[in-house]
């Protein structure tokens, strides 16, 4: 029997540093994982620490028990779908696993299925659209849009005024959805170095709802129709 629970304990134990290294994998970045005063040119302690192969190490004790903690299904396919938003950082993933579990289930599955269409623009307004519709927004949940629009090539702005399959109204419910999330008088500023100013916003606009009436008016000359 001692030999039987040895052995359990081994392979739970090994079950363990695989989920470590794979969370690690996907949240940090291509590091390897050690145990406290292992590892690295010296004996410090706490993530990022480079040892003398040049290979960045991070301390097990240093992850936050969350992303290695039992949770319902619908919190671990977030928690899943966190890892594989582009270089988002452990801490940030860490904090929207909690708040996911203070959130209802309605919200962490569509969440959860959204942040399933990939690093994309559409994903990106999705989201925005999806948090924009909420009375208040915890920070948590701002900064994951916010990263994700940042790792986007820069351009959201103009790509998506530029794509003719978004309508007018789909465009000002999306800038509208911004402006919830990051504030009517701090989006230019909570989105600095992405594009979005004020000035771009209304030029954007201008020439998004110009081309929306002409294709309008194309349609209907062409059927003529004008109901």
């Amino acid at each position: 029997m001692a030999e039987l629970e040895r052995v359990r304990k081994g392979g739970e134990e090994r079950g363990r540093e695989r989920q470590i290294v794979e969370v690690l994998r996907v949240c940090v970045g291509g590091v390897k994982p050690v145990h406290a005063g292992v590892g690295g040119s010296g004996s410090g302690s706490g993530s990022g620490v480079v040892g003398g192969s040049g290979v960045a190490t991070v301390h097990v004790d240093d992850i936050d028990p969350i992303m290695l903690a039992k949770l319902d299904a619908d919190r671990t396919a977030l928690r899943e779908a966190l890892t594989k938003v582009p270089r988002l950082s452990a801490k940030l993933a860490a904090e929207c696993v909690k708040q996911a579990g203070r959130e209802s289930d309605l919200f962490v599955t569509e969440l959860t299925d959204l942040l399933r269409g990939g690093d994309t623009d559409q994903t990106c307004c999705n989201v925005a659209e999806m948090l924009g519709m909420r009375g208040a927004v915890k920070g948590c949940w701002r900064a994951l849009l916010l990263h994700m629009m940042k790792v986007r090539p820069r351009g959201m702005l103009e790509r998506r005024a530029g794509n003719r399959n978004v309508s007018g109204v789909a465009w000002g419910n999306w800038l509208k959805s911004l402006r919830r999330v990051f504030g009517e008088r701090e989006l230019e500023e909570s989105l600095e170095g992405l594009g979005f100013t004020e000035a771009a916003i209304r030029s954007w606009t201008a020439r998004k709802l110009g081309v929306g009436r002409m294709d309008s008016t194309s349609t209907t000359s062409s059927t003529g129709s004008y109901r």
